[in-house]
């Protein structure tokens, strides 16, 4: 190829080293491209070309659309050599396993509309200490954490050093229940784990079914941000230990805490960790540990203001935090106006107790406008582009539905949560993604979310255009 170039790969698996990118010199096979004409290898058809994985050390404007990795791919430097890899984007591409990532002084990298699963410590990562990756979006990235057979650390997304990081429209979904899928991992940290770095922000993003809690952070990551995002049916909750930590119009459901150490706590003595505008609904557990900490919510969190809590468990207290809101059910809205609040687990209600409060998180449209990179026109802004139906769910389900792992007593069955083969509530149509979420409460997806006048942006990588260079 030349730079430039456009590589357009029909489908089929390509397997050997011949068909694995490479760049562990630090001169990558693939040439750099231009700020108006990025080299580009996409897939005839969405991940219907399967790679070995891709290992791009060095490089700039390249894009990634549409393909499938067995081992995934990490865009990596050397700071050595001063070799950075930047202005790459990966879209549309999916993992079945070691997922995606970035590292070791990359900057400005997209990784957008791409899905994971399968074996991983993360499923979508970036950095490692001291590494100053910066500028890095990850936007609409779907993971299923199935397992993990290695040693280290082990977390969903994880933030483990850069500074300037955004998730936006994240989802964690449905990880793998049983204890011993990551037994030998030297520590599980949840959904996102933020470490080494500043300026983290997590934007309207989920974590629906997952076995441990939903964030973890170091105590050497500062200025980290957690705003309108969804929280339900988690193991645990989260603790931080990280300074200037905001968590904001939160969705905080059905927690079951027993035997962790905490449920909500700040274990940092500092003043700077607090939750605002949010809502705890049924958070049950007792922790661990003997003495005040592990049966408190918001444990030295003391700015914290505007939270609802409904029921209050006899074994929790509410810890420091002012402007409580109890008395008042959520959901239901009984006790309370009566109005529900929470049908969908992805929206509060119109004149409900919720809503009238100012708390919890409404997830509807898609945040960043599509294949911007960070500091683009829009890298951040909410746009008026529906997020439902969950772009590219289809193949989604198709893919992580036929996952399987039988190994060193793993068992692992893809077709389970939203990939299982069972039916919406309306006892006619497939689960889908979206409608396994919506749904998540009991109440059937309203018809309009599939039938509204307007599609959601496309996603599907264009064919070649022409006027350029195909190999």
């Amino acid at each position: 190829m030349n730079a430039g170039d456009v590589l357009l790969i029909p489908d089929g698996v390509y397997s050997g080293i011949n068909n694995t990118i490479n760049g562990s010199t630090g001169d990558c096979i693939v040439k750099n491209g231009a700020p108006d004409n990025y080299t580009t290898l996409i897939a005839e058809n969405p991940n219907a070309a399967n790679l070995p994985s891709a290992y791009h050390k060095g490089g700039e404007y390249i894009a990634y659309k549409g393909l499938e990795f067995n081992a995934g791919i990490t865009i990596d430097g050397d700071l050595r050599f001063d070799v950075r890899s930047n202005h790459i984007k990966v879209m549309l591409c999916s993992s079945r396993a070691n997922g995606f990532g970035a590292s070791y002084g990359a900057a400005y990298i997209l990784f957008e509309d791409c899905f994971a699963y399968g074996d991983s410590r993360a499923v979508f990562r970036i950095g490692s200490t001291g590494n100053e990756s910066n500028h890095i979006i990850f936007r609409r990235c779907t993971a299923r954490h199935d397992l993990y057979s290695g040693i280290e650390p082990t977390a969903t997304f994880m933030h483990y050093g850069g500074n300037n990081v955004l998730f936006q429209n994240c989802l964690d979904i449905d990880q793998a229940g049983e204890s011993i899928n990551f037994a030998s991992a030297n520590g599980r940290y949840g959904s996102w784990e933020t470490k080494n770095g500043s300026m983290v922000y997590i934007k309207d993003s989920f974590a629906i079914n997952v076995v441990d809690g939903f964030h973890y952070g170091d105590s050497s990551t500062t200025n980290t941000g957690i705003s309108n995002s969804v929280f339900w049916d988690a193991g645990t909750g989260n603790t931080s230990l990280s300074p200037s930590t905001v968590y904001d119009r939160l969705t905080i459901g059905d927690v079951n805490a027993q035997n962790t150490e905490n449920t909500f706590t700040d274990r940092s003595s500092s003043s700077s960790v607090y939750f605002t505008n949010s809502i705890f609904y049924d958070i049950e557990g007792t922790g661990t540990e003997s003495g005040y900490r592990s049966k408190t919510i918001l444990y030295e969190c003391p700015e914290s203001s505007n939270n609802l809590f409904y029921p209050i468990q006899p074994d929790l207290t509410i810890g420091d935090t002012t402007d409580i809101i109890t008395g008042i059910n959520p959901v239901t809205g009984n006790p309370g106006n009566g109005n529900h609040g929470i049908i969908y687990p992805i929206r509060i209600e119109q004149n409900s107790d919720a809503a009238a409060y100012g708390v919890g998180a409404t997830i509807e449209f898609r945040r960043g406008r599509s294949g911007t990179l960070w500091g683009e026109q829009g890298y951040d802004e909410l746009t008026s582009d529906p997020l439902w139906p969950w772009p590219n769910e289809i193949q989604i389900k198709e893919k992580m539905s036929a996952y399987s792992y039988n190994s060193d007593g793993i068992v692992v069955n893809g077709a389970r949560g939203f990939c299982s083969a069972g039916k919406q509530l309306n006892g006619i149509d497939d689960i889908t993604l979206t409608s396994y979420i919506w749904e998540y409460l009991g109440n059937q997806i309203p018809e309009e979310i599939y039938s509204y006048g307007g599609q959601p942006p496309d996603t599907t990588p264009p064919a070649a255009p022409g006027g350029i260079t195909v190999e």
